[in-house]
């Protein structure tokens, strides 16, 4: 999990942490236990996906549930990993989805544009737990390759300015012999789309999320986001281990810094927004100032600028109770 600035994109930012917290003596996951199931595989490999784009706003999906959603000004290019989103072997798709680009603070374009344009690379990279083993590769100038671009595909150019969406699909590929991790994600969760209250249940967890945060409660929050973190770090399989362990320690280090959080969480100026093929719920807000991102914005005490915490929620099978997916 991680977060972003909002003038960026949006996603998860690791807050919590009391110095006068309560130790919750009734945990719902053990870290310690599931710390020790973990086993590095010597090798693996990361997916990653590279974009970058031109006057437009976009999301982009990796089976289904948003790897970046950006709404901001200006243009962004970077990469992330993917391979928390590949929870088995197989075809794997791609959505892009495209959106009149923001042009100020509560203005966007009325449609695309013959200059729109969103690129992206997915790349497989050898990777192993051995941390000599990328240095010793190099230094034997090994001449086998050990990154390959999988998937580019580069939007085409918009015929006129009257287009106010697109939206592209394509795949790529991962061999079973090379997907050495095991995740459930949102697989084994509920269809929410027809649940009759889930926008009431999706705003209430919000709330508490927003409570948690401001009060420091690090044992609820790490609570809340342990089978994320979890999942996330089993799928680098070459370093789970460490990865898992500096998660935790990083989401309880964050609440040491005090939030104040700018928006209310105001059910008239949010909307649900379905993924995962309707398991995967979060929230959105309808705010021209913070269209698109997640309603819960914080400015921490000393940052000169806001974050916005975004959580992915579904709910497995047989249980009533949202849980943090992503």
């Amino acid at each position: 999990m991680k977060y972003l600035l909002l003038i960026s994109l949006l996603c998860l930012s690791l807050q919590g942490c009391g110095q006068n917290e309560k130790q919750n003596n009734n945990p719902k996951f053990n870290i310690a236990e599931m710390e020790k199931t973990i086993v590095d595989q010597e090798k693996s490999y990361l997916y990653e996906l590279e974009y970058k784009h031109t006057d437009c706003s976009y999301e982009i999906l990796v089976n289904d549930v948003p790897v970046i959603a950006f709404f901001g000004l200006g243009n962004w290019s970077t990469s992330d990993g993917i391979n928390k989103y590949i929870l088995k072997p197989g075809k794997q798709t791609v959505t892009l989805r495209l959106y009149p680009q923001k042009i100020e603070d509560t203005l966007f374009k009325k449609s695309l544009t013959k200059d729109t344009k969103l690129k992206i690379t997915i790349t497989k990279n050898e990777r192993h737990s051995d941390p000599m083993w990328a240095w010793n590769n190099r230094a034997k100038d090994n001449p086998d390759p050990t990154k390959w671009d999988i998937l580019t595909f580069e939007t085409p150019k918009m015929e006129d300015d009257k287009q106010a969406y697109a939206e592209y699909k394509m795949e790529f590929e991962v061999k079973p012999e090379e997907m050495n991790w095991q995740i459930t994600g949102w697989s084994d969760g509920q269809d929410l789309r027809n649940h009759p209250n889930i926008k009431q249940e999706v705003l209430d967890f919000y709330k508490k999320i927003q409570s948690i945060i401001e009060n420091n409660k690090s044992a609820e929050f790490v609570q809340l986001v342990t089978k994320s973190l979890y999942e996330s770090a089993l799928a680098r399989a070459w370093q789970s281990k460490a990865r898992f362990g500096n998660s935790i320690k990083t989401a309880k280090e964050g609440a040491k810094v005090k939030q104040k959080f700018i928006f209310p969480l105001d059910p008239n100026t949010v909307e649900l927004k379905f993924y995962g093929n309707g398991r995967v719920v979060t929230l959105v807000s309808k705010d021209l100032k913070s269209y698109g991102y997640s309603p819960l914005v914080a400015k921490a005490q000393f940052s000169n600028f806001p974050e916005a915490y975004t959580f992915y929620l579904y709910k497995p099978k047989g249980s009533n109770e949202l849980e943090v997916i992503r």
